[in-house]
């Protein structure tokens, strides 16, 4: 799967793209996994890290991309938590500590809740809980997708 671009070569944010990670995550979900933020830009055409690029614009791509993502990602933690009080985008992790990233945090304190840095002892805490609760919730489904 791959995401569209648009004319200058940048991801769309369209509902095709949005709709093509929610389907990710669902099937992370039901399978009981959580996904890499390196795993899942991957399997939908986003590229983190290319060892042919120059320093410069890596770090420019990088950042680029990792906005898109964040983009990307937002209106899906909104429907999961309007629809089903989820956060289904808990499940997408950094990989060394399987804690969604400092963007996750900033999202869900945009979306009312208290959490605190990534780095505290307590967001660590509301990502587990979030995670725990995703995996609960597609426990019980039998979801064709």
């Amino acid at each position: 799967m791959r995401l569209k671009k648009d004319a200058k070569n940048e991801f769309a944010f369209d509902a095709w793209n949005v709709l093509e990670i929610y389907r990710e995550l669902v099937c992370c979900a039901l399978a009981g996994k959580l996904i890499s933020y390196n795993e899942l830009a991957s399997k939908i055409g986003l590229e983190f890290y290319n060892s042919k690029m120059k320093l410069e614009t890596y770090n420019h791509e990088i950042t680029n991309h990792r906005k898109q993502f964040g983009l990307l990602l937002k209106p899906i933690s909104n429907y999961t938590d309007d629809q089903y009080k989820i956060l289904l985008t808990a499940l997408v992790v950094r990989q060394e500590d399987n804690i969604p990233g400092e963007g996750f945090f900033d999202m869900v304190a945009e979306m009312g809740f208290s959490v605190g840095n990534r780095k505290q002892k307590a967001a660590q805490v509301f990502a587990r809980k979030a995670q725990r609760k995703v995996f609960k919730h597609y426990s019980t489904k039998a979801i064709l997708i």
